[in-house]
């Protein structure tokens, strides 16, 4: 079997095993590069590329290259980061998941102003520059409430936390505590209403006349609370309540619950 010599410009020689009678080499025999110089071997395989983020490379050898080599790539992948525990999650349907500490928070909002108060715990109504605002009184010895109602949106994080809180304003700059009781029932859609459970907060007026203020209410387990479930709420300030010393009108804005979510809403208009 002879050896055939074959040169490419000013590099080689290349030697061929000569499997073929007539010579025809190129795809009859099997290359290989005299290395005695340092040249970079001829090789019928290319460098796997599976990660992200790698720039690409001509490769070292300045003598051939094939027109219809591939690196392959990587498969598509479902989530992000690649690694870790918190990540985004895209689904089969395309529908967007966060897992882990990958989950974002929002809010539902109730503004006070606007809730039902009734007989004698009717809200005051109290003039700020010709604008009426509905108002907890901190004298007298009736508890006033506002009480409303509200769907748990369909992003939820179904089973967990919830924090329920109220935004207010004192009317003036005096100081004292002001302390919010929430009564709530929450329950799943299509299930039986529970008794009503009340928590607390108190807050200090800070001295400014109608700065605006968050007072949060202890977290309230979420556990098997599902989205679409219902919440009903009575936000009350009881101003004969020794923990309540702010003798002066405490504005209500706003009742909210800050909610967790681990998608952009349900799957379909009642499966989560």
């Amino acid at each position: 079997m002879a050896i055939v010599q074959y040169w490419i410009g000013t590099h080689g020689p290349f030697e061929y095993e000569d499997t073929d009678a007539e010579h025809d080499y190129p795809e009859q025999m099997a290359r290989k590069q005299d290395v005695a110089d340092g040249m970079t071997v001829m090789a019928d395989s290319v460098e796997e590329e599976i990660l992200y983020g790698l720039s690409a490379n001509a490769g070292t050898s300045d003598d051939a290259s094939r027109s219809d080599h591939t690196h392959g790539s990587p498969e598509y992948p479902s989530r992000f980061p690649l690694e870790g525990s918190d990540y985004s999650e895209f689904e089969a349907s395309g529908t967007l998941k966060f897992n882990g500490a990958a989950t974002t928070w929002d809010d539902i909002n109730e503004s006070l102003q606007s809730l039902r108060s009734v007989g004698v715990t009717v809200l005051d109504d109290i003039v700020v520059d010709s604008n009426t605002f509905r108002a907890f009184t901190g004298t007298g010895v009736q508890a006033q409430f506002a009480e409303g109602s509200t769907e748990i949106l369909h992003p939820y994080k179904e089973g967990s936390s919830i924090e329920p809180h109220v935004h207010w304003m004192p009317e003036d700059a005096n100081t004292g505590d002001v302390k919010f009781t929430l009564g709530y029932r929450w329950w799943n859609k299509n299930g039986v209403m529970p008794a009503e459970t009340l928590i607390s907060v108190v807050q200090a007026a800070p001295g400014v006349a109608f700065q605006s203020l968050k007072a949060s209410f202890p977290i309230i387990d979420g556990t098997g609370k599902e989205h679409g479930s219902r919440f009903v709420y009575r936000v009350i300030r009881d101003p004969a309540d020794a923990a309540d010393t702010y003798e002066h009108h405490a504005v209500g804005l706003d009742f909210g619950i800050h909610y967790e979510k681990d998608t952009t809403g349900s799957r379909t208009v009642s499966t989560k």
